[in-house]
């Protein structure tokens, strides 16, 4: 593997500060004031960033989340994706956004724009697309992350944003005394693969009913929670609390989120501040267009033609 020269950005409000890698747009790094561990997980040398699958900080696309069979149909076409998980394809590919290496555009002391061009066929996916993605700090101790992406041909698109957060300790111990309420009724069923079914369920099915404030204890999930029918109105998507204190909303626009606990054994580098990430170290919450959704006709829908533009928001809110 050809080692990578990335280039790194902080941005900066009086309560909170990010570090940015323009590899993969990767959020890096990020303090809150007044709490010394980052509040996700990450790597201090950037080079260790291509030796980890979990996909850590990264913006992930072309497509977010899983697409059934590495395959879909668009206007009565077949097109056939890179298979990364099984006979799937996981976030856009073995060398999706994530693996990228993204143009700084323009920044500031509170703010960062990177984009990327992913060529027609790359990956499987059809079309030439322009991607950009906005870090910024608004509110003092928010950091919203902004996507918008064109395309010259209809194609599929869905980023998100794949931080893993630990708002005790930076991920020494284990995520168990979070405790989180995810604003949806229900969720996409999957099948033994991770690939949604086509029918959805009643969160308040789920062990642990995340529609209300549950502690995490020893909980697992790594599912996409069914937050509107479309794209569009922003809203708070989910409620994070840890036991140092710290609060963390999620607003977003988008349709789904999907909590993802962590559980499966990864080989990381060592993370910041010396601290050896396992399973369970952190916890994902991703915004984004409901999994395999280029393949159910009722899902929230992930086409985007040339007249259109693809544009997300989320935004991630700290307190304590």
């Amino acid at each position: 593997m050809t080692a990578i020269t990335a280039q790194a950005v902080e941005i900066y409000s009086a309560q909170l500060r990010a570090k940015i890698l323009n590899y993969g747009a990767t959020l890096q790094d990020l303090r809150l004031a007044g709490h010394a561990p980052s509040l996700v997980l990450g790597f201090d040398n950037p080079s260790d960033y291509q030796q980890q699958l979990a996909f850590v900080g990264a913006t992930v696309g072309r497509f977010a989340n899983r697409i059934g069979g590495a395959s879909f149909d668009l206007d009565g076409t077949r097109y056939n994706l890179d298979a990364n998980e099984g006979v799937n394809t996981l976030h856009g590919g073995t060398e999706g956004f994530h693996q990228q290496l993204w143009q700084i555009a323009d920044c500031s002391h509170e703010h960062v724009t990177l984009e990327h061009k992913s060529p027609a066929g790359f990956m499987g996916f059809p079309g030439n697309l322009r991607a950009t993605v906005r870090y910024r700090i608004i509110e003092d101790a928010a950091l919203e992350v902004a996507y918008r992406c064109t395309t010259d041909s209809p194609t599929v698109c869905a980023l998100s944003h794949h931080s893993y957060f630990n708002l005790d300790d930076g991920g020494r111990t284990p995520i168990d005394e979070h405790k989180i309420e995810i604003a949806a009724n229900e969720y996409t069923e999957v099948d033994p693969s991770d690939i949604p079914t086509g029918e959805t369920d009643k969160v308040a099915s789920l062990d642990h009913d995340f529609s209300t404030m549950q502690r995490l204890g020893d909980t697992k999930c790594d599912l996409n929670f069914c937050l509107a029918d479309q794209a569009g109105e922003m809203k708070v998507a989910a409620k994070v609390r840890g036991r140092s204190g710290i609060r963390l909303d999620v607003l977003t626009d988008q349709p789904g989120l999907q909590f993802y606990t962590a559980d499966y054994p990864q080989d990381f580098p060592i993370g910041h501040d010396g601290i050896v990430y396992h399973p369970r170290s952190g916890f994902c919450l991703e915004a984004q267009c409901w999994p395999d959704a280029p393949n159910h006709a009722d899902f929230p829908s992930a086409v985007l033609r040339p007249d259109e533009v693809y544009e997300s928001t989320t935004v991630y809110r700290f307190s304590f």
